[in-house]
């Protein structure tokens, strides 16, 4: 019965211990993500949600005198921009972040400047 109860503890703990890894690593996991030709196909339907996109950065702006960072991410269905307040990721490099759709204005269905608000990098 002893042997018994300390299996079931250490079962318990294990179990524990992988749901709280699992938890943590939801960023992480390949799903979950939107594709951003959804995103420029459809941009009212995403229009102030918070998402997450991943792609190749395929070009990056700064603006010094405002302090204005973009970059442009594409992950083979369309591109759109990204602003950050973070550092800008490097040319060719492969990101996954969590932003917020946004637009200027939206008309029957045609956007004008679409951009992702970075949220956080994942």
């Amino acid at each position: 019965m002893m042997q018994r109860n300390g299996l079931l503890r250490k079962s318990a703990v294990l179990f524990f211990c992988i749901f709280i890894l699992l938890v943590t690593a939801c960023d992480k996991l390949p799903f979950g993500y939107t594709k951003i030709g959804d995103i420029v196909k459809n941009p009212a339907a995403f229009d102030g949600k918070e998402i997450q996109i991943r792609g190749k950065v395929v070009e990056v702006t700064k603006l010094p005198l405002i302090e204005k960072k973009f970059y442009n991410l594409d992950d083979g269905t369309g591109q759109i921009l990204v602003t950050t307040e973070q550092n800008i990721p490097g040319m060719g490099e492969k990101v996954a972040v969590r932003v917020r759709i946004k637009s200027i204005a939206i008309e029957n269905d045609k956007n004008i400047a679409l951009h992702g608000k970075e949220i956080k990098r994942l």
